[in-house]
């Protein structure tokens, strides 16, 4: 038996070893959200140098306080404007609605 156990740990530590350690970061979160949040940007046609900074907001389940992760809420702060542009996506990062804060106003888009 303890032989057995031996040989399981040594395997398992053998394909730890071939795979590498795994970043907390990438544990967490991934870059779907960053990802799809660049495609929006090109799609509506605003340049990366019009785009001040953006913002990531994870949402997470509100029935109970677990790690999963429901969906997340890109901000947007973009320079020929006093406002955000707002995408708001579901877990697999597809976008569920679009949509400017503040003085910003973008044709085709809603106004909040």
């Amino acid at each position: 038996m303890r032989q057995r156990v031996t040989v399981a740990l040594a395997a398992a530590l053998s394909i730890a070893a071939l795979i590498g350690p795994i970043p907390v970061s990438a544990q967490v979160f991934d870059d779907r959200f960053e990802k799809k949040t660049k495609a929006e940007l090109e799609r509506l046609e605003i340049p990366e140098e019009n785009v001040e900074s953006v913002r990531i907001v994870i949402l997470r389940s509100r029935r109970d306080r677990s790690s999963r992760i429901s969906g997340a809420e890109s901000w947007s702060r973009l320079t020929f404007c006093t406002g955000y542009l707002v995408i708001v996506m579901n877990r697999g990062a597809f976008v569920q609605d679009i949509y400017t804060r503040g003085d910003c106003s973008i044709p085709g888009l809603k106004s909040r």
